[in-house]
């Protein structure tokens, strides 16, 4: 009989911060087994930006991320490359990393543009 593991590549619950209220001194060292998609680790870093009036300069955390699907980890880390390289003043930019996040299926031009960057790391991971 197939075993059937269910892949929930966004996630199936809604976002939560994952330091819950936690006061965050200057470093913060936060090791998340099984973290599925990003969107916890955005809620995080948005609540942690709203609670210091928009100041973030000066800390620094480290993120440890581990789950047990690979496809889940790989997908993280492209989102999280993604964010920390596209403009997010520009609407093609924002549409590229939707498509990236939430589409089933990439168009053509958002494929090619994903196996560009890709590319571009020195090893394809497209």
């Amino acid at each position: 009989m197939y075993h059937y593991d269910p892949y929930y590549p966004i996630g199936n619950s809604q976002s939560y911060d994952i330091i819950q209220g936690c006061r965050v001194g200057k470093h913060c060292d936060i090791l998340l087994l099984g973290c599925g998609d990003v969107r916890n680790i955005l809620h995080t870093l948005h609540v942690l930006r709203q609670e210091n009036g928009g100041k973030v300069k000066g800390r620094k955390m480290n993120i440890h991320m581990n789950d047990i699907e690979v496809g889940i980890l790989a997908r993280d880390l492209i989102l999280l490359h993604l964010m920390r390289t596209i403009d997010p003043g520009n609407g093609e930019d924002m549409k590229f990393l939707w498509a990236v996040w939430y589409d089933i299926v990439l168009s053509e031009q958002h494929f090619n543009r994903l196996r560009c960057l890709s590319e571009r790391s020195g090893k394809s991971w497209v």
